[in-house]
């Protein structure tokens, strides 16, 4: 493996472990009374929102262990880095949006 590879897969396992954090401080947020569903639509987008977050969690802890024992492939640990950066930040997205519509209520 060539040393460029393995910065490429340091940088990338270092931000899997910074969005792991934030994933964290998602999850205390989202579970904060101050974003209770004020109705049953927000109820179950809230519900949806925090099981795929326990899910990303999960997901994301069990990559970081695998990479971290070296039990993957450096391409496929491109891959699953990859697929996990992308799930986060579309989870991230829709949490700003519940958000935002939680304060207008």
């Amino acid at each position: 493996m060539t040393t460029e590879i393995i910065k490429s897969l340091d940088d990338m396992m270092l931000r899997l472990e910074r969005n792991h954090k934030s994933t964290l401080r998602l999850q205390g947020i989202v579970k904060s009374y101050r974003y209770e569903p004020k109705n049953y639509e927000c109820f179950l987008i809230i519900r949806r929102l925090r099981t795929n977050l326990d899910q990303l969690t999960l997901d994301q802890k069990t990559l970081i262990d695998q990479l971290k024992e070296q039990s993957v492939d450096v391409k496929e640990s491109h891959t699953l880095i990859d697929a996990m950066l992308l799930r986060y930040k579309q989870l991230d997205s829709e949490i700003a949006g519940y958000l935002l519509e939680a304060q207008r209520h």
